[in-house]
């Protein structure tokens, strides 16, 4: 029994560091990316920074779906 309780808790472990990774290559992805090239133009700053912040908000509310 505590041997299958080890085996869960690395598969726990190791699908959260995964989660972690991914979560950060597409952090990356969008901050260095995308959203600095899209903030370089000066035109449509308030609406791409509202747009940045909606979307921001939506991710941070799918925590609560789970």
């Amino acid at each position: 029994m505590r041997q299958q309780s080890l085996n869960d808790d690395a598969k726990a472990l190791v699908s959260s560091l995964l989660n972690g990774f991914a979560v950060g290559v597409f952090m990356y992805i969008s901050i260095l990316g995308i959203i600095v090239e899209e903030f370089s133009s000066g035109h449509q700053l308030l609406q791409k920074f509202i747009l940045v912040l909606v979307g921001a908000m939506a991710m941070a509310c799918l925590v609560f779906l789970e």
